[in-house]
């Protein structure tokens, strides 16, 4: 299966080169990090479903400005993550992040999931003072 990426920069995506193309997990690591440090255009159009979906909303709204409590603010993250990767990861199923750790700089979650039929798990955290996700390395 195409990634979003690789299918929004297609030139002549009426050919059938796409369903040959390969990628690597490095290649599928590098566009889930591009994906969780993205930001969306208009962080506030989830009622608009086309839109959201599109690559005018990709990325992921990691600011918790008016979320106050450390549980909420780490349950809006899990679901800020896993709504981004069920809408622009297709390659990706069965998605469950799980929060893993939680300190004075960062929090840190669990990415379990499959790609084709194979276990594909990973980290992300959030950075308080910058609101930043990056994948956990």
């Amino acid at each position: 299966m195409i990634s979003f990426l690789k299918k929004i920069s297609d030139d002549n995506s009426s050919s059938g080169y796409d369903n040959c193309i390969q990628f690597s997990d490095s290649d599928l690591k590098n566009e889930i990090s591009m994906l969780l440090t993205s930001r969306p255009l208009f962080p506030d159009l989830e009622d608009l479903t086309y839109i959201c979906d599109s690559v005018i909303n990709y990325g992921v709204n990691s600011s918790l400005l008016n979320i106050v409590t450390q549980e909420e603010q780490t349950l809006e993250i899990i679901r800020r993550i896993t709504i981004a990767l069920k809408r622009f990861e297709p390659r990706i199923s069965d998605i469950i992040v799980m929060h893993k750790e939680v300190n004075d700089i960062k929090y840190v979650f669990t990415v379990n999931s499959y790609i084709l039929s194979r276990p594909l798990v990973f980290d992300v955290f959030w950075t308080k003072a910058t609101d930043n996700l990056s994948l956990y390395e």
